[in-house]
């Protein structure tokens, strides 16, 4: 096994052809390092392919996917709690496809931006929803429960419990 140190992107291609490999340049001037060895060759030519993709293209149609996800959950949690004609089901469709919602938009934010301080911002906002949105939900419903039996014993049907 021998190794050598090429300096332009056509003794890197050279090298490659050489070894039944194809590589892919654009007649820079780049500064590699080749193995005669079929295996590191190949190895260095899956880097080097990876070094092509256009990652930050890549991060930006996924976090629209994940904003548009977020963003078509959270219009159906508002259209379900407007349709919706029982407390229990409003507080149902209000809860769990508008946190999930949240969910995919910060997520799509954190991979559109790549950022440590929307990442931190991101799972503060979902770890406070997290522990809120059960909270609100119980609220409503003991709410809803305590007006419904007053209504009720207005009427004369039941006793009013606390």
């Amino acid at each position: 096994m021998s190794l050598r140190i090429l300096f332009t992107a056509d003794e890197v291609a050279t090298a490659f052809s050489m070894n039944g490999l194809f590589f892919p340049h654009d007649g820079q001037s780049v500064l590699g390092i080749a193995v005669t060895a079929a295996p590191p060759v190949l190895h260095v030519q899956v880097l080097s392919a990876l070094n092509h993709i256009p990652w930050s293209l890549i991060s930006q149609w996924a976090g629209a996917i994940f904003v548009l996800c977020g963003a078509l959950l959270t219009l159906i949690a508002a259209i379900g709690v407007a349709i919706r004609k029982d407390s229990y089901e409003r507080m149902h469709v209000a809860a769990k496809p508008q946190f999930l919602g949240l969910l995919f938009l910060c997520t799509g934010i954190v991979v559109e931006t790549w950022s440590l301080y929307w990442l931190a911002m991101c799972t503060v906002v979902i770890f406070m929803q997290a522990i809120t949105v059960p909270v609100g939900s119980h609220l409503v419903a003991r709410a809803f429960d305590r007006t419904h039996r007053l209504h009720e014993a207005a009427d004369g049907n039941e006793t009013v419990r606390g």
